[in-house]
């Protein structure tokens, strides 16, 4: 099959994009840490057809729509896709009963939406933007787990909703 070029030059705007927008200069990725990532049982929601179902993360392909903070954004790329692999995550619980995995060197967006904070530096108390953008919710604890699957889509708006 041939790759239209406007196809390819969206998809290259798109994690231009991400890597602008979301680029910190007090990251230090710490050398005994994963890299940015959510376990293969992690769930987001995909839109197929007009229908908004709950789907593991290693059930996603390239091409998905998933719910980000724009609304909903096609999956561009994986930087990681290690499913069968036991990896370290951080398992934050709120005081709404939630809870959300990744590895701690990846971004979360905190109390009013708009600034982020590196998961390995998130403390009860912090306050997670919720799917709802209205709503933020309280850490309570922080926990070290381990799961298998290392998964990290890319999506069109540079962002993406799990757990």
């Amino acid at each position: 099959g041939k790759i239209s070029k406007k196809k390819d030059q969206t998809s290259n705007e798109a994690i231009k994009k991400y890597l602008e927008e979301y680029k910190r200069d007090d990251i230090l990725i710490q050398p005994n840490k994963n890299k940015p990532c959510f376990p293969g049982s992690a769930i987001v929601q995909k839109k197929t057809d007009g229908v908004i179902l709950d789907v593991e993360m290693n059930k996603l392909a390239v091409g998905d729509l998933i719910h980000t903070k724009q609304g909903f954004s096609k999956i561009l790329l994986f930087a990681h896709y290690a499913p069968d692999k036991e990896f370290s995550f951080l398992k934050m619980h709120t005081v709404d009963e939630h809870c959300v995995r990744l590895t701690g060197n990846h971004l979360v967006f905190v109390s009013d939406g708009k600034h982020t904070k590196l998961a390995h530096e998130v403390q009860p108390g912090d306050e997670l933007t919720s799917q709802d953008k209205e709503k933020t919710s309280k850490v309570v604890s922080v926990e070290e787990v381990t799961e298998v699957g290392l998964f990290c889509p890319i999506t069109e708006d540079g962002t993406i909703y799990v757990d």
